[in-house]
């Protein structure tokens, strides 16, 4: 149940099934901004960097999401559409900000592919390798755990 977006070939062109998908251009060319939603409203937003070769490789962020989102069936779907987009060994990047459980791990020392989002990541098609965490803000956003897709 996908909308009209830019072009991106190697985006899936509808949104992760049962959700609805907003297309919306990045700053960059190679770049494109998913906003996500479900019964419960926006789910997250997805940006998908297709890369620049020689010099930048592709990458995807999922942030902004909702605290509807974590465990629930459309957490899954969203990981696995995003691993359909990348090539392997591509970054993902997903904030973890308002996952109560998985931040509650990293805060008692489990490494990141042990917690719970690490699971879902795995079960997604990535391996989760760091948990990113940038105390000065800013464009680098929140918490947020690196994946690798396998």
């Amino acid at each position: 149940m996908g909308s009209a977006r830019p072009d991106a070939a190697e985006v899936p062109v509808e949104a992760p099934e049962g959700l609805h998908a907003l297309f919306l251009r990045g700053r960059f060319p190679e770049e494109l901004n998913v906003e996500l939603f479900g019964g419960w409203g926006r789910l997250a937003v997805v940006k998908i960097f297709k890369g620049r070769p020689p010099h930048y490789a592709p990458w995807a962020e999922l942030f902004g999401a909702s605290p509807h989102l974590y465990g629930s069936p459309a957490e899954l779907a969203i990981f696995r559409w995003i691993h359909r987009a990348l090539p392997s060994g591509s970054n993902l990047y997903a904030e973890y900000v308002g996952d109560a459980e998985t931040e509650r791990q990293l805060r008692s020392g489990v490494p990141p592919p042990a917690t719970r989002l690490g699971a879902v990541l795995l079960r997604s098609g990535f391996l989760a390798t760091a948990d990113m965490y940038f105390p000065e803000g800013g464009r680098e956003g929140g918490q947020k755990i690196r994946a690798v897709r396998l």
